[in-house]
Parts: structure tokens; sequence; C-alpha cells
């Protein structure tokens, strides 16, 4: 099941992979006739500075009109290359911009969207450390090293077992355990010490002798994170 679930978040995610998600610009008023198309050109030219006219299947708001907020646009182009030069010309022209009402987001299914943010603080962690850290669909890349989410087990999945007290279990690759409260995640990462091989950062994965990945005597019971045997 858990194979079936992970093709259909990739599936999902592809069909995502010429979509951008816009922040910041301008809401015609409510009973008004807004030409989203128009506006979003506009955007790329004035804000982004590319001069290339872009080509959309579609470009829409997103959400329910909210008052007092102005909703994001989300625009799926034609062509893929588009789509990365304005991803890339956004980088950088809002790089130290600051309005925060204004940004280009790449869009992903929602689990993925999850696992991204449980990376965030590792990655903002080893950029502290000066390391050269790049975080990839679902994916953090380390000097090297690959660091991903372990796939999150259903609750009514027959391996899955209690999972009270839950804590976050860190195996970094020189096999020391750093422990994290989930709670507090976003706001303190650990330290990492790579190898050159993948680590996964596990989510609710304590699966007894059934699964041939139970935790061993002493361990946290919890989520756990390893090498890939």
């Amino acid at each position: 099941m858990e194979n079936v679930k992970e093709r259909q978040i990739e599936l999902q995610a592809r069909s995502m992979r010429e979509n951008l998600i816009f922040h910041g610009i301008d809401e015609s008023a409510e009973g008004e006739v807004e030409d989203c198309e128009e506006k979003l050109k506009h955007f790329i030219q004035d804000k982004l500075q590319v001069t290339k006219t872009m080509e959309f299947h579609r470009v829409d708001r997103l959400g329910k009109r909210q008052p007092g907020k102005t909703r994001g646009m989300i625009a799926k182009f034609v062509n893929y290359k588009d789509r990365e030069l304005v991803r890339r010309s956004a980088f950088t022209a809002l790089r130290g911009n600051e309005d925060r009402n204004i940004g280009v987001n790449e869009q992903f299914p929602r689990e993925i969207n999850e696992r991204r943010k449980r990376l965030w603080p590792h990655y903002k962690s080893s950029k502290s450390q000066g390391k050269r850290a790049h975080l990839a669909y679902d994916k953090l890349y380390v000097d090297g090293t690959l660091f991903r989410i372990e796939p999150e087990i259903s609750a009514d999945d027959p391996l899955a077992q209690d999972q009270e007290d839950e804590v976050d279990v860190i195996v970094a690759p020189d096999e020391q355990n750093v422990h994290v409260n989930s709670s507090r995640l976003s706001a303190t990462a650990p330290v990492f010490s790579p190898r050159n091989d993948t680590v996964y950062i596990g989510q609710n994965v304590n699966r007894g002798s059934r699964g041939g990945r139970g935790r061993g005597r002493g361990q946290p019971r919890g989520r756990v994170a390893g090498r890939r045997r």
C-alpha cells in the first residue's frame, strides 16, 4: 500500500511540474473582471525582469476571496523551460526584497510539502555550518549526502504499532543519536556529520519484526532514521 500511495504522490507531482504559485499580485475588487494572465505577464516583466513573453495553459486565483487578503495566483506554463526561467529569475530578483508578501513558489502535493517543511530546519542548520546544501523536491543534499524523509505509514497499516509518546530520532551517519522533540523540530535542527550515503529521517516507521526493521533493545520507541542497509 505504501508503494501505491507513493506512486500516486509522484503522479500528482508530475502533473504540477509546469506550475508556479505567485504571491503579492494585486487583486481586482470583487465584481470587477480580472485578466489574471495579463496581470501575471506584467508581474514577470516588471518585478522579475524577464522580457520573454510567456505562454500559459491557464492562470487562476487560489481559493476563495477573503476580505482584506490578496489571493495568490497559480499558473500552468506551456513550456517547462519558461517555467524554470521564471523560477530562477524570481530567486535572483526577489532576494532581499523587503516586501514579504511577494514571492514565487513551486507547487507540490501536500505530502511533499510536509516533507520539505521537516527538511527545512536541517537545510538551514547545514547552511549555517558553511556546508553545501540544496533542497530539491523531497530530497536534501548536504555536501554530497542525500537526506530524505521516510514515507509515513498509515494508521490502519497492519505493520504500524502503538505510536504513543513519539519522538524524532535522527541517526546521523556517525551513528550518534540526536533526539529532537517533534514539536520543536522547526526551531531546532541537529548537527550533521555526513558521509557519502543516503540518510533517512524517519517518520512512523516502528514496524516490529514483521517489517524487518523493529527497534533494538534500548532504542526509543517512535520515529527512527538511519542509513539504508
